[in-house]
Parts: C-alpha cells; sequence; structure tokens
C-alpha cells in the first residue's frame, strides 16, 4: 500500500511537471513564431497590396486576386528551411498562416493546434487585413519535454529528505522524558549549540548510560565536565564503558594520569585509574618486564631459540615464588629457564587482555615496543611508558 502511494505520488509529479514544461516552451514559442511572423508581414504586406493598388481594374477581381497573392506568399514561410525567410523550428512540427479576413472576405475555419490572429494595418486602404497562423506541437519536442520531467522527478526522488530541525527534535524527545514545554524549548537550544567537546561528552552519555535526558544535559554543562582536555575524553568513554552509571568513577578515570599501578596481591594492573585482572602468570611476566625498566634500559633481547636464558629464569621464578604463582610456571623457569617461545607467548596474552580493556589507541603507551638488536639480529622488547610512571604495591 505504502509502495503503491509512493508510485503514485511520483506519477502525479511526473505530470505535473511534464504539464508546466510543456506549456511553457509552447507559449514561449508560439510567442517567438508569432512575432517573426508579424515582422515579416509589417515589411511586405503593405508595400504588396499598395502595387496591387495601382493596377487595379475591378475592386473584387483584385481583392480576389490580393488574397491569393498573400496566401502564396505566406505559404512559403517553411518552417526550419534554410531559406532567409524561414522560421525556425523548435517546438512545432509545422506552421501554416493565411489571409482570414479581407474587405469582407472571410475564408473557413482550418486551425490546428495552437492559432493566433494577427491584423495588419494597410495605410492606403484605412483598414487592416486579417492573417491566420496556426501551429501543430511536434511529438519530438513533447517526448523531449515529459523525458526531462521524467529524469527530473528521479534525480529529486533520489535526494535525501532534508533533516528536520535538530532543535525540534530535541525539543520532542525533552518533552517525551517529562520535561515541561518551556523548559525543553531551552534545553533544546543548548544541545543544538554545544561544542566539539561538550557534543562528545552528551553523545558518550547517552550512548553509554541510562540516565533521564534531562539529567544527561546536567552532567554536560558541569563544570567538571567542561573541563576535561581532549585528551581525557576517550578515558572519560572508557570510563563510561566500565562504570555503567557511575559518572563519578568515570570522571575519576579520565582525571587519572597516565600511570600503571602492579597490584601483586590481586595479580592486577591499574592503567589511567582502570583495574585489569591478569591471569596470574602473564600478570608475573608483566611484573618482569616493568621492573627491567628500573635497570639500565629496560631493554631485553629474546634467548636464541637453542640457548634459554638461565639466569633471568631464576629471576623470574622468584617473582613468580614470592607472588604466589603457579607452580608449573616455577618449576619450568627453574629447570629450563627463560625461552623466547614463552616470552612471545605471555606477551601476546599480556597485549591481548589489555587491549581488550583499554582499545588499541589507550592501551599503546602500555605495551611493548620492539626492536631487532644489531649484534645478534634477535628482537629486543621493552614497556614503551616512562619508569617514573609505574610503581609496584611491593617489590619482589
Amino acid at each position: 500500500m505504502g509502495s503503491m502511494s509512493k508510485l503514485t505520488r511520483f506519477s502525479l509529479a511526473w505530470l505535473f511537471l511534464s504539464l508546466i514544461l510543456l506549456a511553457i516552451g509552447l507559449v514561449s514559442a508560439f510567442s517567438s513564431i508569432t512575432s517573426q511572423v508579424e515582422s515579416l508581414l509589417v515589411e511586405t504586406l503593405p508595400a504588396k497590396v499598395s502595387q496591387s493598388l495601382k493596377n487595379r481594374i475591378s475592386g473584387d477581381a483584385l481583392d480576389t486576386a490580393l488574397i491569393r497573392t498573400i496566401d502564396n506568399d505566406l505559404s512559403t514561410l517553411v518552417i526550419g528551411t534554410d531559406s532567409s525567410r524561414s522560421l525556425s523550428l523548435t517546438s512545432f512540427q509545422s506552421c501554416i498562416a493565411y489571409v482570414q479576413q479581407y474587405k469582407g472576405y472571410v475564408t473557413g475555419n482550418s486551425e490546428m493546434g495552437l492559432h493566433r490572429l494577427i491584423d495588419i494595418f494597410i495605410p492606403d486602404e484605412a483598414e487592416a487585413i486579417t492573417v491566420s497562423l496556426s501551429c501543430q506541437l511536434s511529438p519530438v519536442y513533447m517526448l523531449s519535454q515529459v523525458t526531462l520531467a521524467f529524469i527530473f522527478v528521479c534525480l529529486i526522488t533520489a535526494l535525501p529528505l532534508p533533516s528536520r530541525n535538530s532543535r525540534f527534535i530535541w525539543f520532542e524527545k525533552l518533552q517525551e522524558s517529562g520535561t515541561e514545554s518551556e523548559q525543553a524549548w531551552q534545553a533544546s537550544g543548548r544541545i543544538d549549540r554545544l561544542n566539539d567537546s561538550q557534543r562528545f561528552i552528551f553523545d558518550k552519555l547517552q550512548t553509554n548510560t541510562t540516565l533521564p535526558l534531562p539529567e544527561i544535559l546536567e552532567l554536560t554543562f558541569d563544570d567538571r565536565m567542561t573541563e576535561l582536555k581532549p585528551e581525557q575524553l576517550p578515558w572519560f568513554e572508557l570510563g563510561l564503558k566500565h562504570s555503567s552509571n557511575d559518572i563519578e568513577k568515570a570522571f575519576s578515570i579520565a582525571c587519572s594520569e597516565a600511570h600503571m599501578f602492579f597490584d601483586v596481591s590481586t595479580h592486577s594492573v591499574i592503567i589511567h585509574g582502570v583495574q585489569i585482572k591478569l591471569p596470574s602468570t602473564p600478570f608475573f611476566y608483566y611484573y618482569w618486564y616493568a621492573s627491567l625498566l628500573n635497570h639500565h634500559t629496560g631493554w631485553y633481547i629474546n634467548p636464541a631459540i637453542n640457548r634459554p636464558d638461565l639466569e633471568q629464569g631464576q629471576r623470574l621464578a622468584e617473582i613468580i615464588s614470592a607472588g604466589s604463582g603457579h607452580g608449573k610456571a616455577i618449576n619450568d623457569l627453574k629447570n629450563k629457564g627463560l625461552r623466547a617461545k614463552t616470552l612471545d607467548q605471555n606477551r601476546n596474552k599480556i597485549k591481548e587482555e589489555i587491549t581488550r580493556v583499554l582499545g588499541s589507541e589507550l592501551a599503546e603507551l602500555y605495551l611493548f615496543v620492539c626492536e631487532r638488536d644489531p649484534k645478534t639480529m634477535r628482537f629486543k622488547y621493552r614497556l614503551q611508558i616512562n619508569p617514573d610512571k609505574i610503581t609496584f604495591s611491593e617489590t619482589i
């Protein structure tokens, strides 16, 4: 039913536009043809009549002969030829012109299509000759206008509908949420004037909370929110995702420093105020990499495949043991040393979990950077963050 209605509207628009284009084109073209014919007649007809009057023999015979001569001349006004006295073809297939009335002589009605009577005053006779001009519409022209209308309506239909004024949309939403009309109208105006930072907060509060719209708007204009810096806004959004409707917690995360805190007792790392609990073994590998930053540059070259690092294996086993980690991981490190494959696996698990919680962009600073060591041609890794941005609940 809906599609039929749309088709009907399309058809009516096409018909209406076709009629308008045809009407405008025909009126303009016929007016131009009429002016051309009238100009030619005013220029030539009085002189022709005067010449005939000089050779007058019999009034009636002269008048009939004069009319026949004029009709013959009018018939030479061929539409669309290269003749200097022809008329240009635009919208018409053919046109005819003939004397309709002169001194009581009246011809029969043979009009076709559009019709116009042209009166040419003859000074010597002190009266006018009435010429009838009729034109037949060109089917080609009709088809061109109908096609043009169809294309135009198709283009208009394909264009997206203009969106309603956003202020009215928010006004209706505020009313639906129970806000009185006057307050809703004022509030909708404020929404319409939000700057980029406020718009971000407003949108994220809508997406990540179930708070009513008036409360979201009030929070958006809270002084603390407007003071958030651009680099803090993504952390505010992250805080909303992890704290549901706890706006204070989200705000606290946004305002936290770019800092890492390793909590050994819970096997968690708190990054920028966001607590991330890791499986125990990846946590201790993360802890170990962080502790390396306090010694020299923090870089650690992956051991050779056939030569595990026994010294660092022993060190890492002590850390896991002191932190109540898994016995299997401790035994493997003590007996087999620190192997490249084990390092790679744990780094990948760390990256996967940190990225899952923070997202790739926010996690980047708290993950690893990698280079190829020029001496051994093996890869070396370290945490990207500066050492002074890392603290530990206890030193192992």
